[in-house]
């Protein structure tokens, strides 16, 4: 069964204060320019450490928050409620 947006975001918020920042920030970079290489570019990092960080937060919450796709990276419906709580915690 598919979870809906409103389940991922009430599991979100229980999480909230045990995010890692390197994380949010990795994911918040994927998610804006839709490619883990540019994201590890502009965070001044090598692509696999960026690669980890993703899937650390991914085995975190414990769903896929890309699809993988040839040309990028495209955010999961888990995925697309995330950012409303990144941002809140990359801003702090």
């Amino acid at each position: 069964m598919q979870n809906s947006i409103l389940e991922y975001h009430n599991y979100f918020a229980s999480c909230f204060n045990t995010m890692d920042i390197k994380q949010l920030r990795a994911f918040l970079t994927i998610a804006e320019t839709g490619n883990i290489t540019r994201a590890a570019e502009f965070l001044n990092l090598v692509q696999p450490a960026i690669s980890k960080q993703l899937r650390n937060l991914e085995d975190d919450v414990g769903t896929r928050l890309f699809e993988r796709e040839r040309h990028g990276m495209v955010l999961t419906e888990a995925g697309k409620s995330l950012p409303r709580w990144t941002s809140a915690i990359a801003e702090g």
